[in-house]
């Protein structure tokens, strides 16, 4: 009896992309004006699909924060095309808290893998945004997720520089997220050490310790010191680390990250992955949730953990402006 082979083939991204492209690929030319062999692809991180998913869904009650973005992208769309498919939208109900008011039910919008095709002022011709399931990239850090996806703009080239101002200002001007394994968290407050329920002598020791690390870069490379800083919140509950982390946070300077380590489902890939994005993010706040449950505890020897550190010890070749936070309840 003869075995059937089986070949298994490592597809590039570039060759993802033109297949998941394929069957808008003569539409998306016939907008854009030119073949995509003469465009550029940027990833990027904010989606303005969302825009039309809301256009479609008029009367619905979406979240606040996807409402913001969505109208800042306005200033800047003048039309919007699609091709002839169904679109795909994937939708979650929340609730959103209202001051003096009873929260209130929201949807939260994702525009998924149709191609819209955007006019954008200053633009001269459209450029196309549109979703790519990603499963193997060329890196060697795993995909978190089987179905994940990222969010690209293709361009004319000589549109490329606009479109990466306009994506800058929509960034700026949009709520924060807190960025963790598996996707984005809304800020909760503002950079505001005042809001803290804290002894104020142990607010004005953390606040100062924190802020000062943004003006003592120098001091560190003079020193041959790796420009990071690191700490260790640990107490019972309801003593403020949570509430201190969110303030740090929400720092204008920081982009934030954060891994909870009880979870049973995170990786040692999780961790390093999220390490790899800080870097690239400078800087950057990781927070580490309850670390202590990443260990084996007396009596739990036998209890099976998915987490190790052991490549942590990489960091310092690409983890530079960055600190990271740990917060921990004993009595957990």
């Amino acid at each position: 009896m003869k075995v059937p082979k089986v070949q298994i083939r490592l597809s590039s991204a570039a060759e993802l992309i033109l297949a998941s492209l394929e069957p808008h690929a003569r539409w998306i030319e016939e907008v854009m004006g030119v073949p995509l062999s003469e465009t550029i692809t940027l990833e990027l991180d904010c989606n303005p699909g969302d825009v039309v998913a809301e256009e479609l869904l008029p009367g619905l009650a979406v979240a606040a924060a996807t409402k913001e973005r969505n109208n800042t992208w306005r200033q800047f769309i003048e039309e919007w095309k699609l091709p002839s498919v169904t679109p795909r939208i994937a939708m979650s109900l929340q609730r959103e808290r209202k001051s003096n008011a009873a929260p209130l039910p929201v949807w939260e919008l994702d525009w998924q893998d149709c191609p819209v095709a955007f006019k954008l002022r200053g633009l001269a011709h459209y450029v196309m945004s549109v979703k790519i399931p990603v499963v193997f990239p060329p890196s060697d850090m795993p995909v978190l997720s089987p179905v994940a996806s990222q969010h690209w703009f293709i361009v004319r080239k000589e549109d490329a520089a606009k479109v990466l101002l306009i994506e800058q200002h929509v960034q700026n001007q949009t709520e924060r997220y807190l960025e963790t394994g598996r996707g984005l968290a809304r800020l909760q407050g503002k950079y505001n050490w005042n809001a803290l329920v804290l002894d104020a002598s142990v607010r004005r020791l953390v606040q100062r310790d924190f802020e000062i690390f943004f003006e003592r870069e120098d001091w560190f490379r003079q020193h041959n010191l790796p420009y990071r800083r690191g700490y260790l919140f640990w107490g019972s509950p309801g003593n403020g680390k949570s509430a201190t982390l969110r303030v740090m946070a929400a720092h204008p300077y920081i982009r934030a990250f954060t891994l909870d380590l009880s979870d049973r489902e995170e990786k040692s890939s999780d961790v390093l992955h999220l390490f790899q994005k800080a870097g690239e993010n400078t800087p950057s706040l990781v927070i580490l949730e309850d670390l202590d449950r990443a260990f084996l505890s007396e009596g739990k020897r036998t209890k099976e953990r998915t987490v190790s550190f052991q490549n942590i010890t990489k960091l310092p070749r690409w983890f530079g402006n960055a600190g990271w936070c740990h917060r921990s309840s004993y009595g957990e």
